[in-house]
């Protein structure tokens, strides 16, 4: 799953948000029993004008890659507002 942030989020914050969004999908309802381990974060995947994009990456039982990395964004999503980092769209919206 690639996870697009604006260039001015705090890269630490991020980091941590994303390593707890992998631990917390270890209990997440459902989600344990498709994944053959935690999901790790593998970091800096590119850099854009507006956006760093990081990766993290789910290793998953065959066939529910598409189930898992669906509802790994939706965690991704709300783990990063509660760190109060804006999505991309949202910070570009505002300028």
């Amino acid at each position: 799953v690639d996870v697009p942030v604006p260039t001015s989020a705090d890269i630490n914050v991020v980091n941590d948000a994303l390593r707890e969004v992998s631990e917390h999908a270890m209990r997440a309802d459902g989600l344990p029993e498709l994944l053959l381990d935690e999901p790790q974060l593998m970091g800096v995947e590119s850099i854009e004008k507006d956006t760093v994009n990081l990766r993290v990456v789910a290793r998953t039982l065959p066939g529910k890659q598409f189930e898992v990395s669906r509802r790994l964004r939706a965690l991704i999503v709300s783990g990063l507002r509660r760190a109060g980092v804006a999505n991309p769209e949202a910070a570009a919206s505002r300028t």
